[in-house]
């Protein structure tokens, strides 16, 4: 099965690969996937991605029939905070006002 693939590239540096099949892969498991998917990209990007994305696209699921994934341990979850953004004093919010 073969997956659509989209990219964004900006400045030379590769930010996103989205990587969507178009029904559920069943044929490996997801971890054993998402590492074909990773060497798959690398190799034919030549360099890393800072992200890539695997989706599924689903249509309505014949009755009896479901998706089951193994579910990581919490400690084996991690998240990555995201810093805010500066805002330029110049772009302030309505009602803002300046420091002085």
């Amino acid at each position: 099965m073969k997956p659509q693939v989209g990219f964004n590239w900006n400045n030379g540096r590769l930010i996103v690969v989205t990587v969507t099949f178009l029904q559920l892969y069943e044929t490996r498991p997801l971890p054993e996937l998402t590492a074909m998917v990773r060497r798959s990209v690398i190799s034919h990007f030549q360099q890393p991605p800072e992200t890539i994305v695997l989706a599924f696209s689903l249509d309505k699921t014949p009755p009896g029939t479901a998706a089951q994934l193994n579910a990581l341990p919490a400690s084996e979850i991690r998240y990555q905070a995201i810093p805010p953004r500066p805002v330029s004093p110049d772009r302030l919010p309505r009602g803002a006002r300046r420091r002085t």
